[in-house]
Formats: structure tokens, sequence, C-alpha cells
């Protein structure tokens, strides 16, 4: 089974077990998810253009600013998913994003945004989409044995 290497952007823990969830519900049986996450923009980029990744979601909502620094405007946020697209063609889904800068996300480069509070079932649509696995891998079949049934194949 292939591994994922997930990169998640954001700080919010109970929205971050709700993406980890998500992803993993759309890769059951399909492939296994290893997932990193990053608090602040700077360590968020450089870990996205590493090309390690095989997708990279970005929680602008809970994006972190840098130490000392004011919190992140929108215009920050684009130029991330512009930084992060230029250097690494790891699809970029963009959640929390409101509806005027959704035109915005996706003209920097992003492959899916998910406007305001965006839904598990959102989410995992553009999962789905924007990964390339193969079919849910089905356990192998047990063979019902039965006392008589194995005298009655002999023969």
């Amino acid at each position: 089974m292939k591994t994922l290497h997930l990169l998640l952007g954001g700080a919010e823990r109970r929205l971050t077990s709700a993406i980890q969830t998500t992803v993993l519900d759309v890769c059951f049986n399909r492939a296994a998810v290893a997932f990193t996450n990053s608090l602040r923009p700077n360590e968020f980029v450089r870990q996205g253009c590493c090309g390690c990744y095989e997708l990279i979601i970005l929680d602008t909502e809970h994006l972190l600013p840098e130490l000392g620094r004011p919190e992140l405007g929108s215009e920050e946020l684009v130029q991330i998913v512009w930084t992060l697209k230029n250097q690494s063609s790891t699809p970029l889904v963009v959640l929390g994003a409101t509806a005027e800068m959704e035109y915005r996300f996706l003209e920097a480069g992003a492959d899916a945004v998910l406007v305001g509070r965006w839904k598990p079932d959102e989410l995992r649509a553009a999962v789905d989409q924007q990964l390339a696995l193969p079919h849910a891998e089905e356990p192998p079949r047990r063979r019902n044995w039965s006392f008589a049934g194995f005298f009655g194949s002999r023969g």
C-alpha cells in the first residue's frame, strides 16, 4: 500500500483533527497517510517547497503569524500560495477562504478552494479529486469450509 505524505498548515487542533480524519477516510484501504503540521508561514512554505508531499492543505484562518509579527493578511496568504505553487507541483487545497478571496487563491495556483466553514464532504471530494489513488483494496475473500464440503470437493 502506498504511503501519502500530507502537509497541513494551521494551528487549530480541533480542525486539524477533522482534516486528518477526513483525509484518512478518503484514503481508507487505498493508501497510508503520514501527516506533518506546520504552524507558521515560513516553516509551512519551506516544507511545502521541498517536494516530498503528495498533498498540501492550508487552513487560512488558523495559520499563526511569525513571532513578533501582526496577524496574517489575505495578501500574505495569497503570496504563500503563489510561492508554494511556483516552487512545487504538489496539489494545494485552501480551506476557510472568504468568497472575495476565492478567485485570488485560484489565480495564485491553488488547486481547490473551500470557502467559509467547509464541510467534511466538500473536503473529501476535493482531496479525492487531487490525489490519484488506486481503487480500494478488497481483503482476500475467505472461503467458508465445512467438513462435508471438504470431502465433496475431492473426487
